[in-house]
């Protein structure tokens, strides 16, 4: 039994494989030699189960056949016909085909029955195609005869119903003949839909209602022909007879042909249909008898076979449950025990005892792998709890599961609880398993981040709500250097980060605010000393210009007293050219006044002329009325017609000439309308010309008024000039002397300012050391 044990897994499974396998070989054996028979009955069986679907699709082609013949036989259109016979053939040649090929596959008696079959195909084929070849020929002669014999009969019968109230030779019979001619077109209507409905139906009370239709039709006639027709309309009478006759002589063959349609299939189609399908129920009842037999004997050996299976394999499922027994004792219980040490090393007991580790087979290797494991849980576990017990938050993500939130120690529950809730966008406790992207207002770039070990470690301070926090973000890797997922620890820093903000708006404001004002005073003194420099430059440059402005004052003071004589001339001119444009305003806006109530008029015109053709068309649809009131009064009307005849003449007319007057009317308005928009733009141009008119009027009596204003001044500047000559020279003499204590505060203000950056420059390091 020890050594049992001590043998590997495989070669205790191999063991009880082997002797399973030899008691499998010997029913093999014995099964094989009872299978052999059944095969063979078996390809007997599927060859006469496709010999019989073969003859079975054979009898289904028959009917389809059948099936597009009287397709055939009621198509209505030469087309159908032509298409259901092209079925007919096609569905035929596969029932032969079917036919030759169940015969291949059947036994010899039934291979012989069901050849014999084809002869009564050709039969049955060349019966349907002439069937068919009548049928055309019938609609041939629907088409070709009586179809238009009908219309020809429609034509003459409406020109004789609208002559014969004017073409009787005694009028008062008009009633007479109209009733006569009514009862000969019912006739010949009845006719018409006797033979359209017996050609589609083949109903014989429709053959009988055809026969009565002919017979009334011809009476009807003789009635119509005898009455007192004028020659004209006896002529018309005589067509309108000849037309219906065709339509009876058409009709009575078509009866005919369908008759003898009719007599085709009942006594050659029907017939070898019948001869065909009593051949094909008896071969395939032949066949199925010949399977029904053979399928029997494959019932009684696939039974041996069923007893000698049951046999072996109750031998079989015996020797598989005593070695099921050797097997679980020898490995199944191991393996439970072993599932109950790992089960309590997952719940976090480490100080559990490893059994089996002695073992030599598979069983002890995995015992030595789960005391391996047991050591790595128990180091596991007090790695947690230094996680557990850090100062700072942790938090743990995977990155395979959509960075879920896998860990939090004890501090960065604290942190989440008390410090930043009211930043969370759920509840503290709702955060485990929950993905990273509820701290991020970016989290696409939070994901890039994180799903890249090479991107870290990674630092950054961030806030939430009123706290600061530090973040850093680790690595984690397995034992291979696989990245398993990022570590984040969080450190609060927001009292840290609240100094360096006081620091930095106390001290460093102060700071900015003298560096601001030594920049200030720099340039000011900059400033200062360039425009000391500048005002004793341009004192002299004065001084020689005043000596020149004088003269130039003196002749620019003799110069606009001429020019303020011209202008009083422009003045004057300007004033008449304002008046003219005032004028040809008003004319213009009389002009516009008056096309435009010239469009209006032509507008009621047009209104007037449409009334007047509304009432011309009233006038004609009464005449129209009032012949065909004349027409039915008879001869007493006839004085009526011809009033009502001019009457509607003179609508025609009317209506012409207010439709050319309309004509006339509309192309007025258009050039009316073309002439208003004209005149409005002429309108528009005169009286922007007189607002520029007036605009150079107000203009030149301005600069009239400025050119006498400046001769005016140019004396006072004249008298000025000397005086300013006197004092530029004094002012010369104090920019020498503001130029010299500029350059001193300029001095001073550079040392200052250098002072100033330098204190900015370290309080800038010391807000930077304390925020890091």
């Amino acid at each position: 039994m020890r050594f049992f044990l001590n043998l590997k897994v495989g070669l205790k499974l191999a063991l009880s494989a082997l002797l399973t396998f030899i008691l499998l070989a010997v029913l093999v054996v014995r099964t094989n030699s009872s299978l052999t028979d059944v095969l063979a009955q078996d390809q007997v069986l599927r060859q006469a189960a496709e010999a019989n679907s073969a003859l079975s699709d054979a009898e289904t082609e028959g009917v389809r056949a059948a099936l597009y013949n009287s397709m055939a036989e009621g198509a209505q259109t030469l087309e159908a016909v032509e298409a259901a016979q092209q079925g007919v053939q096609q569905r035929l040649a596969r029932l032969r085909e079917r036919i030759q090929s169940g015969a291949e596959q059947a036994q010899p008696a039934e291979r012989e029955r069901a050849l014999a079959l084809l002869p009564e195909i050709d039969t049955y084929a060349a019966a349907l195609n002439e069937v068919t070849q009548q049928r055309i020929a019938l609609l041939n002669r629907r088409d070709r005869v009586l179809f238009p014999a009908m219309n020809e009969y429609d034509q003459r019968f409406e020109a004789v119903a609208a002559s014969m109230e004017f073409e009787l030779t005694e009028p008062g019979r008009v009633d007479e003949m109209r009733q006569r001619l009514m009862a000969y077109h019912g006739a010949v209507n009845d006719l018409r839909a006797a033979v359209q409905r017996f050609i589609g139906t083949e109903d014989q009370e429709q053959a009988r209602r055809l026969r009565r239709a002919v017979a009334q039709q011809r009476v009807h006639f003789r009635g119509v022909s005898s009455g007192p027709l004028s020659p004209s309309l006896r002529t018309e009478v005589e067509r309108m007879g000849t037309a219906s006759a065709t339509i009876a002589t058409a009709s009575e063959e078509m009866v005919t042909g369908m008759a003898a349609i009719a007599e085709l299939r009942q006594g050659r189609a029907d017939p070898a249909r019948a001869r065909l399908e009593e051949g094909l129920s008896a071969v395939s009842q032949a066949m199925e008898a010949d399977a029904n037999e053979r399928h029997r004997a494959v019932e009684a050996a696939l039974s041996q076979v069923k007893q000698d299976t049951l046999i072996a394999g109750g031998a079989i499922a015996l020797v598989l449950i005593l070695a099921g027994f050797a097997t679980s004792g020898a490995i199944s219980a191991p393996l439970r025990r072993l599932s109950t040490v790992l089960s309590r090393i997952a719940e976090g007991n480490a100080a559990v005892t490893v059994p089996d580790r002695n073992r030599r087979d598979e069983i002890g290797a995995i015992a030595g792998a789960v005391e391996a494991l047991r050591a790595t849980v128990g180091e596991a576990f007090a790695q947690r709890q230094m996680l557990e017990q850090m100062p700072a938050g942790v938090m743990m993500s995977d990155p395979a599961k959509d960075f879920r939130i896998t860990y939090l120690n004890a501090r960065m529950r604290e942190i989440l609880s008390d410090h930043v809730a009211d930043a969370l966008p759920c509840a503290p406790e709702e955060v485990p398993n929950r993905n990273l992207d509820i701290f991020h207002a970016d989290p696409a770039a939070q994901r890039a981040l994180l799903s890249d070990a090479a991107n870290l470690p990674h630092r950054e301070r961030m806030k939430m709500g009123s706290e600061v926090i530090d973040l850093s973000v680790s690595a984690i890797r397995d034992s291979q250097g696989g990245y398993v997922g990022p570590m984040l620890v969080w450190t609060l820093v927001t009292e840290q980060a609240r100094l360096a903000d006081t620091f930095e708006g106390q001290v460093s404001g102060t700071v900015e605010h003298v560096v601001a004002q030594a920049q200030e005073m720099r340039e000011a003194a900059r400033r200062l000393t360039a425009s000391a420099k500048q005002s004793g430059q341009e004192a002299g440059m004065v001084a020689e210009a005043a000596g020149r402005a004088n003269a130039d004052v003196q002749a620019v003071a003799a110069a606009a007293e001429e020019m303020a004589a011209s202008i009083v001339e422009i003045t004057r001119r300007v004033s008449e050219a304002a008046q003219v444009t005032d004028r040809a305003v008003q004319e213009a806006r009389s002009t516009d006044a008056t096309m435009r109530s010239l469009a209006e008029s032509a507008t009621r015109i047009g209104d007037v002329v449409r009334l007047i053709g509304d009432i011309a068309g009233q006038t004609n649809l009464l005449a129209l009325n009032a012949t065909i009131e004349a027409a039915r009064a008879g001869e007493a009307g006839k004085g009526f017609a011809v009033v009502a005849s001019e009457v509607k003449n003179l609508a025609g007319q009317t209506a012409r000439a207010t439709e050319e007057i309309s004509t006339q009317i509309a192309e007025m308005q258009s050039v009316t309308g073309r002439a208003v928009e004209a005149i409005r733009g002429i309108g528009s141009t005169v009286e922007r010309t007189n607002e520029i008119s007036t605009a150079i009027a107000a203009a030149v009596e301005q600069q009239g008024a400025a050119t006498q204003e400046i001769a005016r001044s140019a004396s006072q500047v004249a008298e000025a000039t000397g005086t300013v000559t006197q004092r530029i020279a004094r002012v010369r003499e104090a920019a020498v002397n503001d130029a010299e204590a500029a350059g001193g505060m300029l001095e001073a203000t550079e040392g200052l300012a250098g002072q100033a950056n330098e204190l900015r420059g370290r309080a800038s390091e010391f807000l930077v050391a304390i925020r890091a």
